[in-house]
């Protein structure tokens, strides 16, 4: 997850797994070098929304997006 923009603003993902967790990586140095990643093991990732805001502020979040199974 990476943000770009030095405007006070973070950027996140909210995603959830097969094995019914739910997990948030977020990009929080703001736009210095560098992004915030994570993974799954053993799971897959089944829905994910991009969230953005002022921390402790606002939150606002995307519709979520569901991935198709292959």
């Amino acid at each position: 997850m990476c943000d770009n923009k030095a405007d006070n603003l973070y950027v996140e993902a909210e995603y959830a797994t097969s094995m019914l967790g739910t997990y948030t990586v977020a990009d929080s140095n703001g736009a210095a070098w560098g992004c915030g990643e994570d993974r799954t093991y053993i799971s897959h990732v089944d829905v994910f929304k991009m969230c953005t805001g002022i921390r402790g502020v606002t939150r606002h979040c995307e519709d979520s997006v569901w991935i198709k199974r292959r």
